[in-house]
């Protein structure tokens, strides 16, 4: 089971998350973010990026529904994410079993969003990072 942090490191902004998620579970978040999307009308992609550029306003607000469906669908579009590892080539997705990620969003202007991924080994028990 592979770990995905996600920080937001942004002056208006500060917040983190984790989840956890097998390979199955993270192909059944992504297709079901995806679904939604589509059902709205709108390219999962966009859909996906607009919770990223988003967050800052919806994860802030005391609707846990809208969080919790806010953090599934930040976390879906990590999953899709290059590795940016040579080592790993592919998505984040790809290879969440054997390795833990960091996704930290540094930027957010214009609709648009600024972010560096981190590969790690996965945690060995007793081992947090």
């Amino acid at each position: 089971m592979g770990q995905i942090t996600v920080r937001f490191d942004i002056p208006e902004f500060d917040f983190f998350f984790t989840w956890e998620c097998d390979e199955q579970e993270a192909a059944a978040l992504v297709d079901g973010v995806a679904s939604v999307a589509r059902r709205f009308g709108v390219d999962p992609a966009e859909y996906m990026l607009s919770a990223v550029v988003g967050a800052p306003s919806i994860l802030t607000r005391h609707d846990t529904v809208m969080v919790r469906d806010a953090l599934k669908t930040i976390t879906a579009y990590v999953l899709q994410q290059r590795t940016g590892n040579p080592d790993y080539p592919g998505r984040i997705i790809d290879f969440i079993s054997i390795h833990d990620f960091k996704f930290v969003v540094s930027r957010i202007a214009n609709g648009r969003m600024e972010g560096k991924i981190s590969t790690h080994p996965p945690r060995s028990p007793g081992r947090q990072h």
